[in-house]
């Protein structure tokens, strides 16, 4: 079960034509909705499947693919989004 905790990402990806980030609660990759950058900057989403909220950092940047989950030393809330 995920924190109450809303964490911020730092990182968008996409797959495919729908953005996309990883649930720093769960480790997942999750959809996430918008048309472009500026959409989903700043917005909150919940990850259906774990309940955990996160919100995508106004400074949020685009990158081609998202690190992995198993990064040492990372914070949900830090590099990987």
């Amino acid at each position: 079960m995920a924190s109450a905790f809303i964490h911020t990402v730092r990182l968008v990806s996409k797959d495919g034509g729908d953005y996309c980030v990883r649930c720093p609660h769960c480790r997942n990759i999750i959809g996430i909705e918008g048309d472009d950058m500026s959409e989903v900057r700043g917005e909150q989403y919940q990850h259906g499947s774990c309940g955990g909220w996160l919100e995508v950092s106004h400074d949020a940047r685009f990158v081609k693919e998202l690190p992995s989950a198993a990064l040492k030393g990372a914070s949900p809330s830090e590099g990987d989004a």
